[in-house]
């Protein structure tokens, strides 16, 4: 199974910002809420491996799915903006900026688009880090 690799490079009480990568190359930034112990709907999800399929979401539409996180259910990748369009889940943009003076990811759906071209309807293993921690 192909591995993508988010890399979260910067955590404040606001949001976490990270890379995502596949096949060593930057696809896209992605913003997550801040790490509140795992919590749903306020917390990002803990570094780790996870299993990534292609999801058709009633909200979304079709979209990622991150599988068999702990005490966890209905992780996705999906379009947004900043920490207040996501109860858990991970955003994609292709930039970083501000909106409306929050952190944020710009161009989401273009972004997405792009991840969809890549990774078509295979799954992939998902592998989190906090490369901020290092």
């Amino acid at each position: 199974m192909k591995k993508l690799i988010l890399k979260r490079i910067d955590s404040s009480s606001e949001c976490v910002l990270g890379v995502l990568e596949l096949d060593g190359k930057e696809i896209c930034k992605t913003l997550e809420l801040p790490w509140r112990d795992n919590e749903k709907g306020i917390s990002c999800i803990p570094a780790g491996e996870y299993k990534l399929s292609p999801y058709p979401s009633s909200r979304f539409g079709e979209v990622y799915i991150v599988n068999d996180v702990p005490n966890r259910t209905g992780i996705l990748i999906h379009t947004g903006n900043t920490a207040s369009d996501i109860e858990g889940c991970i955003l994609v943009g292709d930039s970083y900026g501000k909106l409306n003076g929050k952190r944020a990811v710009l161009n989401s759906r273009q972004a997405f688009n792009f991840i969809k071209e890549l990774l078509g309807n295979e799954e992939y293993m998902l592998n989190i880090v906090n490369a901020y921690e290092s």
